[in-house]
């Protein structure tokens, strides 16, 4: 076997050159794992140690100008771990006491014929048997330690900022390395972009730049590492097939050997832990095993302190989102939580509208330079209708899969999680893939708590209506009710005193008045703001049904219409006969009722005083009116109806000069 199989270095120092010459020889014949090299001059055997490197050394012990022991001095005073085996002509219990107080290895006396060799290159094996055990007890005892504290720091590293630094610390106050940085891929410009470091190795990356890419600067281990997803390493920098820029800046910072550890990975490249030592093979296979499950540990300290961070911020985002009063700006503040606290600047939430159109109520920034303006889904359509309809997150790893006919540039991979019944929250990215299990759970986690605050809203917006509502039965029954009944009060007696008819007709017309006005509120309290099964209804039918409800006093009805209506029937009828009734209430003697002209409506129109403009915006508001016999709900009901169906109505003059009613936004069917 050549020398270079060998994994046993010996240095053999004798001062007879014949006879260290037949010993190494007959030491390499016992065993192929010897390599063994001589010197007769012991001055030179310490130079060679210095310069090369051993494993053990075999010295005489009587030669000129520095016996065994002398040597063995000089050399434990520099390498203090080195197996030193005396082999000498000169036996005797007193050199054998001696050797074993001076600290050799081993000792063993010279005798004749070739046997002597065979034990000689057993107890060289044995010594650097043991001599490696115990290094390797030492290297295995000092990453120990070494993870030992730096999991110690990880507990009480709270941020990924402290995360990364703990462990840049540790490494750089370590025994074996000097110093260590973190840093992460930039998928833009290529580079490793560095986030900690430790221990001097600011100055040595102000020398360097160090990529990921597969360039001359990203040859290193550290760019490799990024690439791979494996433990990287350059047990010597001097022979490592690294760019010579890499090369010449370590080797001025004193740099022997590298390890790269793999941490989290993103985009398809992983962070990197770069660790550096001052000695040559700093680190073992079995230390490497150990720095590479040192990573995946420091990997989810960095994802827990992450996740830390994520929970806070949702924390925080919930505090404000309970203080939101309007829709809009619980959109607003979901976009800019996702941003900030999730990390993900590309994404827009959308709102149902009336007409069953996932609308774009916010967008952030970065999804508005991403994507441009931002269609409205028909509910089942698209990415994002799809996800609502179904009630479930869609992940869709890269979105030019999809051919729906949508425009989303330079998005890639996308998520849709639905928002309740009330729309969606839109993720992207401009790389593929990169949307994992926790990503999903954390973006429903905001879409509920989006989901509550809106239902806050809605329920808000109710108690508003329903105040409001309640503040206008209280108005009806402390001042309107009133009226009425104080003429009652009045009447009665003298109607009993008298016998008179004025004073029994005052009472019939207090009730009159009475009975309208319970009958309005009991209306008004009625209506609600939803609608029952809305189906075709023919609007000419739902005109004259209305119409023989009406006390019409000799007024006509014309009917220009007939159109069908997607509507509650019972609900639209009370609409009409509503309008029936305030036209003939205020003098119109011809009501007519039709279609609004290329539009999706109808109107009802009378021909009498009609409404001044500047009380217009007030006739719908409950207990206003502009008759004295009005009880200020008629109007009210009306819009409310309208609004139930997600219609609008509005008043302006008709053609023969009185009011005309305009509803709109009415699903009319030809």
């Amino acid at each position: 076997m050549g020398e270079m199989g060998r994994d046993v270095r010996v240095l053999h120092v004798d001062d007879d050159e014949d006879l260290a010459a037949v010993a190494s020889d007959y030491l390499e014949l016992e065993s192929d794992r010897l390599s063994v090299a001589t010197v007769s001059d012991p001055e030179r055997a310490l130079e060679r140690v210095r310069s090369e490197s051993f494993d053990c050394v075999v010295s005489d012990y009587q030669m000129p100008e520095m016996c065994g022991f002398q040597l063995l001095e000089a050399v434990r005073a520099e390498y203090p771990d080195l197996p030193f085996v005396l082999f000498t002509g000169k036996g005797s219990e007193e050199v054998a006491s001696e050797a074993v107080s001076a600290g050799v290895t081993d000792y063993l006396q010279k005798e004749t014929g070739t046997e002597q060799y065979a034990v000689l290159a057993n107890r060289v094996e044995n010594a650097v048997a043991a001599a490696r055990a115990e290094q390797r007890a030492e290297r295995q005892e000092r990453i120990t330690a070494l993870v030992r504290d730096i999991n110690r720091r990880l507990v009480e590293a709270d941020t990924i900022a402290a995360v990364d630094r703990a462990v840049c610390e540790a490494f750089a106050d370590s025994e074996t390395y000097r110093f260590a940085w973190i840093g992460e891929p930039d998928p833009e410009t290529g580079e490793i972009v560095t986030r900690a470091a430790a221990g001097g190795a600011d100055e040595y990356l102000d020398g360097v730049t160090v990529r990921h890419d597969d360039t001359p600067q990203g040859r290193g281990p550290a760019g490799r590492a990024a690439r791979s997803g494996e433990v990287q390493y350059a047990a010597g920098v001097p022979d490592d097939e690294t760019p010579a820029a890499w090369r010449t800046v370590a080797e001025r910072h004193g740099v022997e050997s590298v390890v790269a550890v793999p941490l989290s990975a993103d985009a398809g490249f992983h962070d990197v832990l770069a660790v550096y030592a001052d000695t040559a093979d700093a680190a073992s296979e079995t230390e490497r095993a150990v720095l590479a499950e040192l990573g995946d540990t420091v990997g989810e300290a960095q994802a827990a302190a992450e996740t830390r961070r994520r929970l806070e911020g949702l924390h925080a985002v919930t505090r404000e989102l309970v203080d939101a009063e309007t829709k809009s700006e619980v959109a607003r503040l979901t976009v800019d939580a996702v941003r900030d606290t999730l990390g993900y600047p590309n994404n827009l939430v959308r709102l149902v509208d009336d007409d069953d159109r996932l609308r774009p109520v916010a967008i952030s920034e970065g999804a508005a330079v991403m994507l441009g303006n931002r269609p409205a889904y028909p509910v089942g359509e698209g990415t994002a209708g799809r996800a609502y309809a179904d009630g479930e997150t869609l992940v869709v790893d890269d979105v030019r899969a999809i051919d729906d006919g949508y425009d989303r540039k330079d998005a890639r991979a996308s998520m849709y999680v639905p928002i309740g019944d009330h729309g969606t929250l839109s993720i992207g990215d401009t790389a593929t893939g990169v949307f994992d299990d926790s990503d999903v759970s954390l973006a429903e986690i905001f879409a509920a708590n989006a989901e509550a605050a809106l239902d806050r809203v809605e329920q808000a917006q109710t108690r508003k209506r329903q105040n409001e509502r309640l503040s206008a039965f209280t108005s009806v029954v402390s001042h309107d009710l009133r009226n009425p009944l104080s003429v009652l009060v009045g009447s009665l007696p003298l109607a009993e005193e008298t016998g008179e008819d004025e004073h029994f007709e005052r009472c019939y017309r207090a009730l009159d008045r009475m009975e309208r006005l319970i009958d309005d509120l009991l209306r008004l309290a009625r209506e609600g703001e939803t609608v029952d099964a809305p189906a075709p209804v023919g609007l000419a039918t739902v005109a004259h049904d209305a119409w023989d409800t009406v006390d019409t006093a000799g007024a006509t009805l014309r009917v220009e219409t007939d159109a069908t209506v997607i509507a509650d029937g019972s609900r639209l009828r009370q609409l009409v006969e509503n309008l029936s009734r305030n036209a003939v209430e205020h003098g119109g003697d011809t009501v007519t009722v039709g279609d609004i002209p290329e539009d999706e409506g109808f109107f009802v129109a009378d021909d009498g005083p009609g409404i001044d403009e500047d009380d217009r915006e007030r006739v719908f508001e409950s207990g206003f009116s502009t008759s004295p016999e009005g009880t200020g709900f008629g109007l009210a009901i009306v819009a409310e109806i309208a609004s139930a169906h997600g219609w609008s109505v509005s008043v302006s003059d008709s053609d023969a000069g009185g009011a005309r009613f305009e509803v709109r936004g009415v699903d009319v069917r030809e």
